[in-house]
């Protein structure tokens, strides 16, 4: 890692609250004391001590400074700077492994903070549920869970898993999902047809092997619809035995386009002869990796993925040091899954920045060459973070840096061998394209992104597909009309429109109410474009029309501000029309 060295006399700041991050430190010599503003004066966070690493979370997450550094005594440092520094969390697993855990711990105190802080009614701290217990953890109040929705019970089964000895290591699986609220595990006594895959679980690529693997996720789907079940857990060890390799399958489809995909490639590397220690993390994973089939089941999860996610975070803190490398990706991996879909679904970007910088960390442990899948799975998973949290924080470089990570992915995830994940990975690489030009005019981002558009219509066809499809269709149509409006081409903007009036087709009040009256405000938006370039006072009056409907939906239903979204945008075409 490159860096500089720095002397500070005692007293001397190093860097002051608020300030932006730009370096993270190494402390060579020396204490350093960081200090927080308070209504009280300056209270002391911590005292750091030689071979300490700080300023490093500001780099993370690109947040400015949340304390100010002072030196106690004479001090040396090593000055970090952070492209060097995220460089090595790259390169260097074990720092990767170290980040992800100051991660935890600071979301974890944060919690704490939110806990203990003033409020109207009583709050009793508490540490993460007992398995059994009803008792809400941090997470479920931080995130705040709807308790009063009526769920219904998960079902997850443990295939059999035998190793080279022939114990069968199922029951260690299942010990660690039992006792979990909501949930009731058994285990299968049944084997899913064989899957080639090497001594690190990676799944051989050719497109013969994927056929298994196809094989025998249908197969698993069939057993848990007989057993009635939402989850199956199966796995294997291979020679030499000491790792069991962990793969959960859905009863319902995996959504390709959620965040945290798992594609029936990623899987939960543990050690072979795993402890009670690993329940926690296995749990939060499992919760990830359910597909909901009815609401109740759906109410369910969220009731308890926040307990579920932060016992695992405190549980991966404590994990032995003996992984191998593989293993603690691997955990990562999994666990990052569950902190995105529980970041995205609770909006959280703690959570999300806590997934992305755990997808990077685990990235490179993981061979483009030699365990291809499940890299590229991985990009895919890092993009989807990252771009909602530049949505989230208007991050250009957030938006920037999903889209060059989408790429990545898709230059392992081909048409051919994953149509639907690649036609998924194609639709976010044009939103956060579009997005990006809309952030920072980025003129050939837009131009790219109608290509990604138009690229997972290859797959997302309107007989196979049909609502994919037409919210590609209403995706290309938002940003034709943006580049039409750009390079003053109304054979652009016709195109948007025409995209608009396809979507209405698949997407109408009856069947998608909400969608349909956003896809008739985006009409008028590109009606009203093509209207006031061409002077066509007839394409003006078909506008007003659809902004009309759109406004007409929003009342009716009480959605005030999307109402007056509407209503300002007839206005203007109003205007135009008197003035035409």
């Amino acid at each position: 890692m490159k860096s500089t060295e720095r002397t500070y006399k005692d007293g001397d700041i190093l860097f002051s609250e608020g300030e932006a991050s730009s370096h993270a430190y190494m402390l060579l010599q020396g204490s350093v004391e960081l200090l927080k503003s308070g209504d009280a004066g300056a209270v002391m966070l911590a005292r750091l001590e030689k071979g300490e690493l700080f300023g490093e979370m500001g780099i993370i997450d690109r947040s400015p400074r949340s304390a100010t550094a002072r030196a106690v005594g004479d001090v040396v440092v090593q000055v970090i700077s952070r492209e060097d520094f995220l460089i090595s969390v790259q390169n260097e697993p074990e720092t990767a492994f170290s980040i992800m855990g100051k991660l935890v711990e600071r979301l974890r105190n944060t919690n704490e903070r939110l806990v203990h802080a003033p409020v109207t009614q009583p709050v009793t701290a508490a540490t993460p549920a007992e398995p059994g217990s009803s008792k809400p953890g941090l997470f479920d109040r931080l995130l705040g869970a709807e308790k009063g929705d009526q769920t219904e019970r998960l079902e997850i089964r443990v295939m059999t898993i035998m190793d080279e000895s022939g114990t069968d290591l199922s029951k260690a699986v299942t010990a660690g999902l039992e006792r979990r609220i909501g949930t009731r595990v058994r285990r299968l006594n049944k084997v899913l047809p064989p899957v080639p895959m090497d001594e690190e679980g990676d799944i051989d690529p050719a497109p013969e092997s994927l056929q298994q693997l196809a094989v025998a996720k249908s197969a698993a789907r069939q057993l848990l619809q007989e057993a009635k079940a939402d989850l199956l857990v199966w796995g294997t060890v291979p020679s030499p035995g000491a790792t069991i390799f962990l793969r959960f399958v859905s009863a319902e489809k995996e959504d390709e386009d959620r965040q945290g995909v798992f594609g029936g490639v990623i899987c939960l590397s543990l050690p072979a002869d795993f402890g009670p220690e690993f329940g926690a993390v296995l749990h939060a994973v499992a919760l990830a990796a359910i597909t909901p089939s009815s609401k109740g089941k759906e109410a369910q999860i969220r009731l308890v993925c926040g307990d579920a996610l932060e016992a695992a975070m405190m549980a991966i803190k404590e994990l032995p040091p003996d992984l191998t490398t593989r293993e603690k990706a691997s955990v990562q991996v999994s666990f990052a899954n569950a902190a995105a879909q529980v970041g995205m679904q609770k909006d959280s970007t703690e959570l999300l920045t806590l997934a992305s910088e755990a997808y990077r960390a685990a990235a490179e442990s993981f061979s483009k060459d030699r365990s291809s899948l499940a890299w590229g799975f991985i990009q895919r998973n890092r993009g989807a973070a990252l771009q909602a949290l530049g949505e989230k924080t208007n991050d250009t470089e957030l938006l920037r840096e999903a889209a060059e990570t989408y790429r990545k992915a898709l230059g392992v995830l081909n048409k051919t061998d994953f149509p639907l994940p690649w036609a998924a990975l194609q639709n976010r690489l044009g939103l956060a394209l579009y997005r990006l030009d809309m952030k920072a005019g980025d003129q050939q981002a837009l131009k790219d992104s109608l290509n990604a558009f138009q690229a997972a219509l290859q797959v997302y066809t309107r007989a196979a597909h049909p609502l994919r499809w037409a919210d590609v269709m209403n995706n290309f149509a938002q940003a034709a009309q943006v580049l039409g409006e750009q390079l003053r081409n109304p054979e652009v903007l016709k195109k948007a429109v025409e995209a608009c009036r396809s979507a209405l087709e698949v997407r109408t009040q009856e069947k998608t109410p909400l969608l349909w009256a956003a896809t008739q405000n985006n009409l008028g938006s590109a009606l009203f474009l093509l209207g006031k370039m061409t002077g066509e006072k007839a394409t003006l009056q078909k506008a007003s029309e659809a902004f009309e409907q759109a406004r007409d939906f929003y009342n009716t239903y009480g959605a005030a501000g999307m109402e007056a979204i509407a209503e300002k945008n007839l206005s203007h075409v109003k205007r135009l029309l008197q003035a035409s």
